[in-house]
């Protein structure tokens, strides 16, 4: 693992990727209220690239650019990334918002520091396939990647009294 950058989770479904990623943001929203670690589905964030009132890239670089109240930058987590459907923003083609938003949390690492997370029920090549070499490129410069073998514990199927 390299100091300072984000983690992305990849591997099967009911892995824990995302309890994880809550359990990280109770523990360290609970030593530094100065500098929380936001949650934020990546359904939500293409629901609010679709809003037809205030989405677009203008709901996408709020949410990019989301701050504490003291003013700083905060380190977030985006849930899911794939599992989001395209979608239209007024009269435009459906597209995906994250790879949009992938490159405003690049610019924020590279420029500031500020770390990213992701979880993924999918691996690279699938990454590469829907959002681009690009933004796959953009992945791996801000993320570590830690990879849950299919053959993980699926722990919402998971009965103690069969184990």
């Amino acid at each position: 693992m390299r100091p300072g950058r984000g983690v992305l989770l990849t591997g099967p479904s009911g892995v824990g990727k995302s309890h994880i990623f809550i359990l990280l943001q109770k523990y360290l929203n609970h030593i530094d209220r100065n500098q929380p670690l936001a949650f934020t589905k990546a359904q939500t964030v293409q629901y609010a690239y679709g809003d037809t009132t205030n989405g677009g890239n203008a709901a996408l670089h709020r949410i990019a650019n989301k701050k504490h109240t003291n003013g700083l930058l905060v380190n977030q987590v985006f849930d899911d990334i794939l599992a989001e459907r395209p979608t239209k923003h007024f009269q435009e083609q459906p597209v995906y918002a994250l790879p949009e938003l992938i490159t405003m949390r690049e610019e924020l690492f590279t420029s500031k520091g500020v770390l990213t997370h992701f979880t993924a029920n999918y691996r690279s090549e699938r990454i590469r396939e829907v959002y681009g070499d690009r933004v796959l490129s953009r992945l791996l410069w801000m993320c570590d990647v830690i990879v849950f073998t299919d053959k993980a514990t699926d722990w919402r199927a998971y009965n103690p009294l069969q184990a």
